[in-house]
């Protein structure tokens, strides 16, 4: 067989499989050698943002590509848990490294910071994993001096948590990242003779789902189907409320999470996956990540004759008092009773938990006598130093009104509220709730600068 131009492998790149093209370049020793030509597989680093190797450890582009790029890739975006309530939001990015660290894929919690007031807090970023080629550090300094192996020659990608999330070189050890098949599970709230159904999580369908492949190259593992509905009925009342799981008719998809090999009292990222919340729960499953669309996009201008409720449609952030700040997803909706703007939280709290519709809204045309009942009920509601100078705030460029959802701790005595918004700009909506006006942003995701300083 005459050798195969190497211009032919990477046009092939195009139309086939990472893993059938390496088995097939693997079938004779004419194939074999474009395996070692680098320009291939930095092309498919490209294709995930990596274009410099000079900080993993000396490694080759193809070990780079085959054992970290292609097989955790997919994870690259944001994720959201199921936790009961909260639930939590993680995003994966590539990190080409720099003097101080190595390069690796970094996950980092997304950290809404606790407002009582009208205004929404700006996301932060919680460092919880890595997936690198770094040693854990107990073994960094076990290696022998007189270690001269080629770096490629056992290098594997693994999964660390960091000890102390709040530094970007703190001490790391061993974790493990499982993608789980599909499950039938949902959450429950048990109180003294009353059961409280949680959402499913995702539910059938939902918009901010992602439904292109991006669990990693990893095997998947069953998971386990508990049904606790018998061992709940037992506990004595002074220890209810309490969360547990059942079967649903609603499967959910496959997904991801991640183990700490220490325990939860060793390991100060467990808490960043597992919120706090005021209940027990006999659910001692790992949170279940789901893949969230990357819906960052661009806000139009509410006075342009280019604007409408689709423009609005992407992931925001808004504000819940007490509750803090938390992250939905905004969703354009069209019926027999006219278009809607409907808002499910991707996170939630202990009232109106995560996978809930917080609220739903329709414009209201110009200069009809609604529009005008609402802006006068907008004007007279608007706290005197809310606007904060602001004309925007206090006359928005749209109105419109809706219903809220509203709960008592527990998600219980779910009720519906009038609410109207006010649209102040391309990427604001305020909504005067009962008594309160709360501010939604939307979210335009980070400009990822220098990791270190």
């Amino acid at each position: 067989m005459p050798p195969l131009p190497f211009d032919i492998i990477h046009t092939l790149v195009d139309f086939t499989f990472v893993v059938d093209l390496i088995n097939f370049c693997s079938t004779c020793k004419a194939l074999h050698h474009h395996l070692a030509n680098d320009s291939l597989w930095k092309r498919l680093c490209a294709s995930y943002g990596l274009r410099d190797f000079t900080h993993f450890g000396g490694l080759s582009p193809f070990t780079i590509y085959t054992k970290l790029v292609y097989r955790y890739g997919p994870i690259l975006g944001l994720w959201a848990n199921d936790h009961p309530f909260r639930g939590n939001v993680m995003e994966f990015r590539l990190f080409a490294g720099d003097e101080v660290e190595q390069g690796g894929i970094i996950g980092e919690v997304v950290s809404f910071g606790m407002h009582v007031d009208r205004d929404r807090t700006p996301p932060s970023y919680i460092r919880a994993t890595k997936i690198s080629f770094e040693p854990e550090h107990s073994e960094e300094e076990a290696r022998p001096l007189n270690d001269t192996a080629e770096p490629d020659a056992h290098a594997e990608a693994r999964v660390f948590c960091c000890d102390d999330p709040s530094m970007f070189t703190a001490t790391r050890h061993s974790a493990t990242l499982h993608v789980w098949a599909e499950t039938t599970t949902r959450h429950h709230l048990q109180f003294y003779l009353k059961t409280v159904d949680l959402p499913d999580f995702p539910q059938p369908s939902t918009a901010w789902y992602d439904e292109s492949p991006r669990l990693p190259h990893l095997p998947a593992q069953p998971d386990f189907q508990q049904d606790q509905s018998s061992i709940v009925k037992i506990y004595p009342a002074i220890r209810l409320p309490m969360i547990w799981t059942g079967p649903s008719d609603i499967p959910k998809p496959p997904a991801i999470s991640i183990r700490c090999l220490r325990s939860q009292e060793e390991c100060p990222c467990a808490a960043l996956h597992v919120p706090s919340v005021p209940f027990e729960s006999l659910d001692q499953r790992l949170p279940r990540y789901y893949p969230v669309k990357r819906a960052i996009l661009p806000g139009v201008d509410p006075r342009s004759p280019d604007w409408s409720l689709q423009t609005m449609e992407g992931l925001w952030y808004g504000a819940y008092g007490f509750n803090g700040t938390e992250l939905l997803h905004l969703t354009y909706e069209s019926n027999d009773s006219g278009s809607v703007l409907v808002a499910t939280k991707i996170t939630g709290d202990v009232h109106i938990p995560r996978g809930w519709i917080s609220w739903a809204l329709q414009v209201l045309e110009e200069g009809s006598d609604d529009a005008q009942a609402f802006r006068d009920h907008w004007t007279q509601s608007l706290p005197a130093d809310a606007a904060r100078g602001d004309s925007a705030s206090s006359s928005p460029a749209r109105i419109m009104c809706g219903g809220g959802s509203l709960a008592a701790q527990g998600f219980v005595n779910v009720t519906s509220c009038a609410i109207t918004g006010g649209v102040v700009n391309a990427d604001e909506l305020q909504i005067y709730w009962p008594h309160s006006f709360r501010t939604y942003r939307r979210y335009t995701g980070r400009d990822v600068g220098p990791m270190h300083s």
